[in-house]
């Protein structure tokens, strides 16, 4: 990927050393000057929703690079919540329960704070296997 908005266009099905090296590619590209936040999320977004699909687990030094990038650029804003949930569900975050929670104490009642609640809700207790519920 040459952009960060590229990672839209990535075939929807991938296996899982090629969705590695997006992950890859876009935590050093999440680097560079002049990359948004947003956009990154964005890619975020689509790669996890690859990774989920590959039925594997990510990498471990993939996700704790995800989780660093996230605490460190983390906005406590509605479309970042929704988005950090299926990122962290799809490849299995603890430390976004932590990073959720804190957003959570400092979060006045109201909408915002009730989808993160709701986020929580979803993933907490699942966290560290995205495919839980495929198991029966």
């Amino acid at each position: 990927m040459s952009r960060v908005e590229d990672y839209e266009e990535l075939p929807d099905s991938m296996d899982a050393d090629e969705v590695a090296r997006c992950f890859e590619q876009l935590l050093r590209q999440a680097k560079e000057p002049g990359v948004s936040a947003d956009s990154v999320i964005e890619a975020l977004w689509h790669l996890a929703d690859r990774q989920y699909h590959t039925y594997e687990r990510l990498r471990p030094d993939l996700r704790d690079g995800v989780e660093k990038w996230l605490s460190t650029n983390w906005r406590t804003m509605s479309e970042w919540v929704d988005r950090i949930g299926m990122i962290a569900g799809a490849i299995g975050l603890p430390g976004v329960v932590s990073l959720l929670e804190t957003s959570l104490a400092d979060q006045a009642p109201g909408p915002l704070r009730d989808e993160i609640q709701e986020t929580l809700r979803e993933f907490r207790a699942h966290i560290e296997d995205p495919y839980w519920g495929l198991r029966r």
